[in-house]
């Protein structure tokens, strides 16, 4: 004759081990869930800390450990560059003409025509 579990709600787990009620085997769930929850973790700290070595041995080893000092007695000298890409008339007409546009003295489309006028000469 075959034997019996000892109560209706017996069940063998899958590492034979008899887990008699249903709250031992919430229990036991939530603890595989936690050891597996623990071991993803320390792996992923292992991991972290495998990759964050070499990072800072790389670091240490290509900073320089003796700067150079800048030479106190040259100063950079200061280029040349022209006011304008204009003419010096062209950009005097131009702001004569927008001082006369901010004062309302032309329309406009007598502001546009002139500008594109001095421009195009």
């Amino acid at each position: 004759m075959a034997a019996e579990p000892a109560s209706p709600t017996a069940a063998a787990s899958p590492r034979g081990v008899q887990i008699q009620t249903v709250e031992e085997a919430v229990a036991a769930a939530e603890a595989r869930q936690r050891e597996a929850e623990a071991r993803r973790l320390a792996d992923e700290a292992r991991r972290a800390g495998r990759a964050a070595r070499p990072a800072a041995s790389r670091v240490a080893q290509s900073a320089p450990s003796v700067t150079a000092a800048a030479p106190t007695g040259l100063q950079p000298v200061p280029l040349a560059v022209p006011d304008s890409p204009l003419p010096t008339t062209k950009a005097q007409q131009l702001a004569e003409l927008l001082q006369r546009y901010k004062a309302d003295a032309i329309s406009p489309q007598e502001y546009h025509a002139e500008r594109a006028r001095i421009l195009a000469q």
